[in-house]
């Protein structure tokens, strides 16, 4: 991934900010779409949000925490990373149903 580069167009009237949606292919995160529109103007960013949805994925900032369809595109301005990672639902189901160790058992009960 790039460093952090020019976010914002600060002589307009109305600022833009760059935001990546990355992904992650082959153990690395990889930029998959780039918004550039005004934050007061939410719904590009909404959209494309509402896409990987659809394709059963989450978003996450940096620090993988979840992020809200509402408050996403402030939050990753908020922290300065411009960035929402894209993760599939179905990797962190998997995650979240296993144990460290391995799948967890099911006890079976003496009746």
């Amino acid at each position: 991934m790039k460093s952090a580069e020019y976010r914002a167009e600060e002589g307009s009237a109305t600022s833009k900010v760059r935001i990546d949606f990355v992904v992650r292919e082959a153990g690395q995160w990889k930029v998959d779409c780039t918004v550039f529109e005004d934050p007061k103007n939410m719904w590009e960013f909404k959209r494309r949000a509402i896409k990987y949805k659809r394709k059963g994925m989450v978003m996450k900032n940096s620090e993988m925490k979840l992020l809200s369809i509402d408050t996403f595109v402030g939050d990753v301005i908020k922290d300065k990373t411009y960035t929402v990672r894209v993760v599939d639902k179905a990797n962190l189901d998997g995650a979240l149903q296993s144990h460290q160790d391995g799948p967890r058992r099911k006890l079976r009960s003496k009746e």
